[in-house]
């Protein structure tokens, strides 16, 4: 999206992203590419992202909804991509936005609350076992 004078910079939390869903085979990720802030691969969406500068981001005047960041990142970060899985076309198989970042898309957090509740599920039934075996144990 070409800069605006009349745009607003917004301190919401944008996403850079390269979605590939026009690709179906393997990508490559290196940890040079995991190295952006906040790096997410979305398997299930066919996307890599990164959080870009908050001081680099913006709201089109034109239409509030629509935002970009003009983080120096973002050529780097998709340089870098395209460098690591040449088998792809550029412009072809895949486009590039910004978007407000989505809590729910980050997906280290969602891997860690998921295994949270799962050992949670297991402390439980630990819990009510160890219940019923001293009420076994203690009754008379």
């Amino acid at each position: 999206m070409p800069y605006d004078p009349l745009d607003i910079r917004t301190n919401d939390p944008v996403r850079h992203v390269i979605s590939f869903t026009g690709y179906p085979g393997l990508i490559n990720i290196d940890s040079d590419l995991k190295s952006f802030y906040q790096f997410v691969y979305n398997s299930d969406a066919r996307r890599v992202s990164f959080i870009t500068e908050k001081t680099t981001n913006y709201r089109s005047a034109n239409d509030p909804r629509l935002v970009y960041s003009r983080d120096s990142n973002i050529q780097r970060f998709n340089d870098l991509f395209l460098q690591l899985n040449p088998q792809i076309k550029p412009f072809e198989l895949i486009k590039t936005y910004d978007m407000i970042a989505d809590p729910k898309d980050n997906q280290i957090f969602s891997d860690f609350n998921k295994a949270i509740s799962e050992k949670t599920d297991y402390l439980i039934m630990a819990v009510i076992a160890l219940g019923f075996a001293y009420i076994y144990v203690n009754k008379k």
